[in-house]
């Protein structure tokens, strides 16, 4: 039996890379999910100091026991809570002989960044954009098999989910029981809020699951994921579960765009953009697939602005998949590809399910066959 690879050890090694370029010798994390990604603690607080010499947590004293069990070989210096944080990491940075710090600007404020220069010294403290976030956006082999099986739970959770509907079931209703299929399928908690549109309901700006009853429209929306470390999106448009008179239907329904047509197109460009999703490819390749396969089948202007994204500890991630997007595909990326219309009078139809990039081709994550008859 090989070594265990100690992944979050070849995360940090990875952002030192980066430090001569940045003219650094050290980086302070103060983003949570960035401390998480690398060190691998679910609980962050205060400032991970990663240089050469190794990785320091600066951690209020409630956390520093726990951090100590939960990651064997990490540094957890204590602040006692009483002075600036800011004092407590500047100290560390002198005792380590750090001579310039890289800080990310986007979760700094202006004032804890002056606190930190003024204590720190001689030391430079530079702030700096995406520090982490872009090594975010490509998965290691532990992380790819974590959103795996945060998928296999959201699939587990939904089938639980189709047999309990009832007719009377309003939007809130279904969206309760969902939430509770996620937590009894083994999810630690939703991904997002879960949202449940009825009928053209889906095309609203506030999605937030109402009063609507199942038995009130044709179709149902369904967008909901599971966070466990880290996390899955699963969106579903499904025909409702029970017998539909002409009546439930909108106009628009009955006259101009049939629900089976609509969804072999939404399948038809999901396709399109998984067929172009591979490393080196240009994002806005996969977004562009998405529109000329809505607009051959006269969809097109009601195509959503962003197709897709990145997922991981965070439900939304680099990249976004939309017109224009800048950089390309790298393997590892794991997308939520979720192409749809709204289209206003008639409603939503969306189909998301995680989709792993390599180094020639895509890969489903999602393991149900995706159809309409779903909940039927």
């Amino acid at each position: 039996m090989g070594a265990q690879v100690d992944y979050v050890l070849l995360r940090r090694n990875a952002l030192l890379k980066s430090a001569k370029t940045h003219d650094v010798d050290a980086y302070l994390i103060s983003n949570p999910t960035n401390i998480t990604y690398l060190t691998g603690f679910q609980h962050p607080t205060g400032c991970l100091i990663v240089s050469a010499a190794g990785a320091t947590l600066v951690a209020d004293r409630e956390t520093v026991a726990r951090a100590e069990a939960d990651c064997p070989g990490l540094v957890v210096q204590s602040h006692d809570g009483v002075a600036p944080l800011e004092l407590t990491v500047a100290d560390v940075l002198k005792k380590t002989g750090i001579r310039a710090a890289a800080v990310e600007a986007r979760s700094l404020s202006v004032e804890s960044l002056s606190l930190l220069r003024d204590a720190a010294g001689k030391i430079t403290i530079t702030p700096k954009s995406g520090l982490v976030e872009a090594q975010r956006a490509v998965k290691d082999a532990s992380e790819i098999e974590e959103i795996r099986a945060t998928t296999k739970i959201a699939e587990r959770a939904f089938r639980m989910f189709a047999p309990q509907l009832r007719e009377t079931d309003t939007e809130r209703d279904m969206r309760d029981a969902l939430d509770a299929c996620i937590r009894r399928s083994g999810g630690w908690d939703n991904a997002l809020p879960t949202v449940i549109a009825v009928g053209d309901r889906g095309a609203a700006i506030d999605l937030t699951p109402g009063d609507t009853q199942l038995a009130e429209g044709s179709k149902l929306l369904i967008d909901f994921g599971v966070r466990l470390r880290y996390r899955s999106r699963l969106t579903r448009t499904c025909k409702a579960p029970f017998m539909v008179t002409p009546s439930r239907k909108t106009k628009r329904e009955r006259l101009e765009y049939d629900i089976d047509t609509v969804f072999a197109a939404i399948l038809g460009a999901r396709d399109a953009a998984i067929d172009v999703l591979s490393e080196g490819t240009p994002i806005k390749d996969a977004d562009a697939a998405v529109r000329s396969a809505l607009h051959d089948a006269g969809l097109g202007e009601f195509a959503l602005d962003v197709i897709g994204h990145g997922i991981g500890l965070e439900t939304i991630e680099g990249p976004i998949i939309r017109a224009g997007a800048e950089g390309d595909f790298q393997s590892g990326m794991v997308i939520c590809l979720g192409p749809g219309v709204v289209i206003p009078g008639w409603g939503a139809l969306r189909v998301a399910d995680p989709v792993l990039v390599t180094r020639d081709r895509a890969v489903l994550l999602s393991s149900r066959p995706v159809t309409l008859n779903e909940l039927l």
